[in-house]
């Protein structure tokens, strides 16, 4: 399978240059824009880009930390060939999937952002999944305020 087909089509990464320059709270915005992108891959052989043609240097850096983190099913294959390096990704490993559905929903992680930022915690991976998680389960109506503040004391 070509890495070409898929760069173009499948995750676009040149097409995302405005993620240039973030701060931490955008940074997170660029995880969760990769992992929808690999989740929406059709099925079939690992997907595979030449590292050199990733031209944005900190989206090939938060390539290669949700392989390494353990969110996406991927290999990072390092060569001293003329090929270079190759990032190769069949998609979502369940702790993947599990994030990916927490903070889905535009509101969702836009108020999870909002309360991390406003309670001047920092957006941690697994800060972002219980904040999300809460908001959800409350949206869902399986808690309420009360028992919240009780199981927190």
């Amino acid at each position: 399978m070509g890495h070409s087909d898929h760069a173009s089509s499948g995750l676009g990464w040149q097409a995302r240059r405005q993620y240039r320059y973030l701060d931490p709270m955008k940074r997170d915005d660029l995880v969760r824009h990769i992992l929808l992108q690999i989740e929406a891959l059709p099925a079939g052989p690992p997907a595979q880009y030449r590292m050199s043609e990733i031209e944005d240097p900190l989206l090939l850096a938060h390539f290669e930390l949700v392989v390494g983190s353990g969110l996406v099913n991927g290999k990072i294959s390092r060569s001293q060939s003329s090929r270079g390096d190759v990032i190769g990704i069949s998609g979502l490993t369940w702790e993947g999937h599990e994030w990916i559905e927490t903070v889905r929903s535009d509101g969702v992680w836009n108020e999870t952002k909002a309360t991390l930022r406003d309670d001047g915690g920092a957006l941690t991976y697994e800060l972002t999944k219980a904040v999300a998680d809460r908001i959800l389960r409350a949206r869902l109506g399986l808690i309420n305020e009360s028992s919240e503040r009780s199981a927190d004391t």
